[in-house]
């Protein structure tokens, strides 16, 4: 007899403050720890998100669920404005959240 578990975790997100956002990244060559290269493809990763309560923080760690990056490299994410065709750096919280309040897309 076989017994199968499924576990779901449901998370709510008030559709007030949820947010779908999509982060694509170049092809680029990852240098690993331990002196190894992995070529990572390109992507583009999407999920939802509570905007009252997303932080840089929070999206460098699902990132890194998805995107592979050693020690010795930086992430930096940056965010590009359709509407005025202008780009900048996230550099903290607040510029994140204005980001998402004016439907910045954001690449790294």
């Amino acid at each position: 007899m076989r017994l199968l578990f499924f576990f779901v975790a449901l998370v709510r997100i008030d559709p007030d403050v949820a947010f779908r956002l999509c982060v694509r990244t170049p092809q680029f060559l990852a240098k690993l720890d331990d002196g190894s290269s992995v070529d990572v493809p390109r992507k583009c990763v999407e999920w939802v998100v509570d905007y009252s309560s997303f932080t840089l923080e929070m999206l460098e760690l699902e990132l890194s669920k998805w995107i592979t990056w050693g020690k010795c490299q930086e992430l930096k994410i940056y965010e590009f404005d359709p509407s005025s065709g202008d780009e900048r750096e996230l550099m903290d919280d607040k510029t994140l959240l204005k980001s998402i309040h004016l439907g910045g897309w954001f690449y790294l």
